[in-house]
């Protein structure tokens, strides 16, 4: 299972890398100016900069997981005081709606 989120700022890139930064002391996270992959114990997290925001994918193998990664993700970005609300999570898949209700920096 699959969901997605837009992180609206114009920081991005750096928000995207202090994540990766964060989570490699735990996880293998490889990371770049413009992408990063974190494998975590309930799932993928894999991130995308670009100069207006952060796309922000993740996958989990159920729905349960998938609700819980949503809610650590978007606790962890949400401390950038210039990110801007998204639209929150979108399901990705036949019939699949946002797992979780908390919307990230929502």
């Amino acid at each position: 299972m699959q969901s997605h989120a837009r992180l609206n700022t114009d920081r991005g890139a750096r928000y995207m890398i202090q994540l990766a930064k964060h989570w490699a002391h735990r996880f293998e996270a490889t990371y770049d100016d413009v992408s990063a992959v974190i494998p975590l114990p309930l799932g993928t997290c894999s991130m995308l900069a670009d100069p207006e925001g952060l796309d922000i994918t993740i996958e989990a193998v159920d729905l349960e997981a998938l609700a819980r990664l949503e809610d650590v993700v978007a606790e962890h970005c949400c401390a950038s005081p210039s990110a801007s609300r998204s639209s929150g999570w979108a399901g990705r898949g036949p019939g699949r709606r946002a797992a979780s209700t908390r919307p990230p920096c929502g």
